[in-house]
């Protein structure tokens, strides 16, 4: 069969079939004359899937496996993995059994039976390579009661390392925007539109009170959502442009890591046991929060962001690694918000005013 490069939603794949520039139709979803892999004639694919489903086992050989939990590898991998475009288990299953057609058929167990991680049931494994320990509600209610600053409910080592594998470069001259309530009707001023000043700044997402953080929207219209403007409010809309190049730590990809990338694709495994917190991690960075919410509840997020922050450059170790972190906007679901840990890489170049003419609630 040929699938065509659009049919693979992990980059890391996609770009395989790309470079090898085999041109053809796609058997899968019917798009033609597009860079395909072709099962007959390519094998450049199998050692990446090899290496991914090696971490799978059928049931009945895994100690200790929880009834329950027994799934069969096209549900988990259209499930819980960003490989595939499509989510539909007949089609997985026809991309999974042609490109590993010779393993399958060595042990057919794997593709047609119940199968599970086996390191997922391993407690020493689980203890060294699990992102939280105790789970992550043991790790919220640590930093909220418990060990603020110093927890030991979280491995550090992992969360590094998943961070370096979602970092994003924008370059200078990329613009953002930020928008801020005019109590008064007055326009703001380049100086005024931008983070509040140290020791000044609210608690936020991504920020403990009094640490500076600037916050962008990806356009004006996430900008103005987040602000959460009343009818007939006036409005600045600050367009921020980028001085130089950043490095940003995009947590709107920390589900979507892929299990092929340097570093990761030596141990599946501990990628796949922390699915589930990497999931919350998006979740959290996502969720909504009302003005009238507890201000702990930010804890959690606050203390990934600080981590980030305090991530040290390996090429230039007096500089920290990334400027910033990348997470969906609350409020405009097609956008994404920056909280931005050195507003002076920013420059103001321009600063419109609005008025709140009219306002839509759906539900």
């Amino acid at each position: 069969m040929k699938f065509c490069q659009k049919c693979f939603a992990d980059e890391i794949l996609k770009s395989q079939v790309v470079i090898a520039r085999r041109q053809s139709s796609c058997d899968l979803c019917n798009n033609a004359n597009d860079f395909v892999y072709d099962t007959q004639k390519d094998n450049y694919l199998i050692d990446y899937f090899s290496s991914f489903i090696s971490i799978f086992s059928p049931i009945e050989k895994i100690e200790n496996f929880q009834s329950g939990q027994e799934t069969l590898l096209k549900t988990e991998v259209a499930t819980n993995w960003n490989i595939f475009t499509t989510n539909d288990e007949y089609k997985v299953y026809q991309m999974l059994s042609e490109i590993c057609k010779e393993l399958f058929e060595e042990i057919p167990n794997l593709l047609n039976s119940p199968v599970g991680v086996d390191k997922m049931y391993d407690p020493i494994y689980l203890q060294e390579h699990s992102l939280f320990s105790k789970g992550w509600e043991c790790f919220v209610e640590d930093i909220k009661y418990n060990n603020r600053f110093h927890s030991n409910q979280i491995n550090k080592g992992i969360l590094a390392k998943y961070c370096e594998a979602i970092q994003k470069t924008y370059s200078g001259g990329e613009q953002f925007f930020r928008c801020r309530i005019a109590k008064d009707g007055k326009q703001f001023e380049p100086k005024e539109i931008g983070a509040p000043p140290k020791g000044k700044s609210a608690d936020g997402r991504a920020n403990a009170r009094g640490i500076v953080t600037l916050y962008l929207g990806d356009t004006e219209k996430t900008a103005l959502h987040e602000t959460r403007t009343g009818l007939y409010d006036h409005v600045c809309i600050g367009t921020f442009e980028l001085k130089s190049p950043i490095t940003v730590i995009d947590f709107k990809k920390i589900n979507e890591i892929s299990p092929f990338q340097d570093g990761i694709i030596d141990d599946i495994a501990e990628l796949a046991i922390n699915k589930k917190h990497l999931k919350q991690i998006d979740y959290e960075m996502g969720r909504v929060m009302r003005k009238s919410d507890d201000v702990l509840d930010y804890l959690p997020t606050q203390y990934i962001a600080d981590f980030v922050r305090s991530i040290v450059s390996e090429e230039y170790p007096e500089q920290y690694a990334f400027q910033g972190i990348e997470f969906r906007s609350v409020m405009n679901l097609e956008g994404f918000n920056l909280a931005i840990f050195t507003p002076e890489c920013f420059d103001v170049i321009d600063i419109k005013m609005k008025r709140i003419n009219q306002i839509s609630y759906v539900w």
